[in-house]
């Protein structure tokens, strides 16, 4: 009788195994997207006049086939509230995808995310994110950790929450680079795991004291 290797695995480990899978089956889809968005980029530097650290930034983005991949499995936003848009997943719909890839180009020339950041963790020096240090913290999965504190969110003087779009996208900017790092370029992991870059992290959200309130407008 032949027995399933699945059948031990946890639901966890099912899970994740699955994301493994997911991912290497789309990989055909991902490379199609990413050839588009490729080809945009080489016509929006020219009439832009994007500077060379944006040009440099933007091609490095294009090449993290493993955002083209999250994009392409969590790609169709709709408004919560003005500073912030949620996802839903659209069934890896390339054409929906890649209007979402060109609005985040946008964003992130607009909010610099090109912008070197440490080498090392934490990755910030702000106390809104942390990357735990991957080569001693990951979950069962073997997945890297980041905690993001909205305690520590304030508003402003006129009761506004300004900078808090933009403190969102960095969050997000810094936890794709803790990804790739981890997952394709091997750091903190000497080797010891087979991965394929889909693979994905763990958010920690630190709401202690935080009332919903404090941090929607």
């Amino acid at each position: 009788m032949t027995i399933d290797p699945s059948s031990s695995l946890t639901p966890a480990e099912k899970r994740f195994q699955d994301t493994r899978q997911e991912y290497r089956d789309y990989l055909p889809l991902t490379g199609q997207v990413q050839a588009d968005l490729r080809e945009d980029v080489e016509q929006l530097q020219s009439q832009e006049g994007w500077d060379l650290p944006t040009q440099q930034g933007i091609a490095a983005w294009v090449e993290d086939r493993d955002t083209i991949f999250r994009f392409l499995k969590v790609s169709e936003p709709f408004k919560v509230r003005s500073y912030t848009d949620i996802p839903q997943r659209n069934s890896f719909d390339a054409e929906k995808t890649h209007s979402v890839l060109l609005a985040a180009m946008n964003n992130r020339v607009s909010h610099s995310l090109h912008k070197p950041v440490p080498a090392i963790p934490p990755y910030s020096e702000s106390p809104l994110f942390y990357a735990l240090p991957p080569d001693r913290f990951t979950d069962k999965l073997g997945r890297p950790i980041a905690v993001v504190t909205i305690r520590e969110v304030v508003r402003d003087e006129n009761g506004k929450l300004g900078d808090l779009a933009e403190w969102v996208w960095w969050t997000s900017e810094l936890m794709r680079r803790a990804l790739r790092d981890y997952w394709v370029k091997g750091k903190w992991r000497a080797g010891e795991l087979e991965t394929y870059g889909g693979e994905g992290g763990v958010a920690i959200i630190d709401a202690a004291g935080a009332g919903y309130r404090n941090i929607v407008r």
